[in-house]
């Protein structure tokens, strides 16, 4: 596997002091990294950036505001970043990972709430819904996510808010119950798909809809929703055994 470690480590299994860690996957983030970084700093003290190939100083601004970094030497998509950082932060003892995106698309400020929901206990993830400002997401986005939302919500027998929300509180025990095998965006829909047929319980929490005309997605509309709703289609073969979390 073609990745690299920036001389910062993330602690061993030993040194992790904190129950929580964030977690950023990155792609060509220059321009927003080190906002996003800071902004995660003021609740989550440890943050973890996985440079997914990028061409651009993403290393070096994410590295400049505190964050140990993880390199992939070319891309290799989302799913893969995600996948990277959660091996690596389970192995050094993290219990709960937070993730976010790199765009400035989530709102720092709403980490406290989604952090408190997850300590009520019994949730293997809360997730950051944007349902209740709907209006602010554009319609080539919101229309995927309604569809994703019906078509998750029967695929992991749990009712689905949010399916394409990146921002996220996982439980380490629903990560190690589970094996994600996608690469791109469709891997937080198998995330939640075999979560929730593993018998995990989900929570919701309110956040903030950005979308600023600025802003750089890598998100592609039909290929990324083909691969979501490819997930989904195999979903329906697999056989995961459900217990109660």
């Amino acid at each position: 596997m073609e990745q690299t470690v920036s001389a910062e480590k993330p602690g061993s299994k030993r040194e992790a002091k904190e129950e929580i860690a964030a977690l950023i996957p990155a792609y060509n983030s220059e321009d927003t990294v080190g906002r996003v970084v800071d902004g995660i700093k003021k609740y989550v003290p440890d943050v973890v950036v996985v440079n997914d190939g990028s061409d651009d100083d993403t290393e070096k601004i994410a590295r400049a505001s505190g964050a140990v970094v993880i390199n992939h030497e070319s891309r290799r998509g989302k799913g893969e970043a995600l996948k990277t950082g959660f091996a690596a932060l389970i192995d050094r003892g993290y219990r709960v990972i937070l993730t976010m995106d790199a765009d400035l698309q989530h709102d720092p400020w709403d980490i406290p709430p989604l952090i408190e929901k997850y300590r009520e206990g019994g949730f293997g993830m809360v997730i950051g819904s944007r349902m209740a400002s709907k209006v602010n997401i554009p319609r080539y986005r919101l229309v995927p996510n309604l569809v994703g939302n019906f078509f998750l919500s029967r695929a992991s027998g749990r009712e689905i808010e949010d399916s394409q929300s990146g921002m996220r509180i996982y439980s380490v025990k629903l990560l190690k119950a589970i094996n994600l095998t996608t690469s791109r965006y469709d891997t937080e829909a198998e995330a939640i798909i075999k979560g929730g047929k593993a018998g995990f319980r989900f929570a919701f929490v309110p956040i903030k809809a950005i979308y600023a005309e600025e802003q750089k997605t890598y998100f592609r509309p039909v290929v990324d929703t083909y691969l979501i709703s490819v997930v989904y289609l195999r979903s329906l073969f697999w056989k995961t055994k459900s217990r109660q979390i």
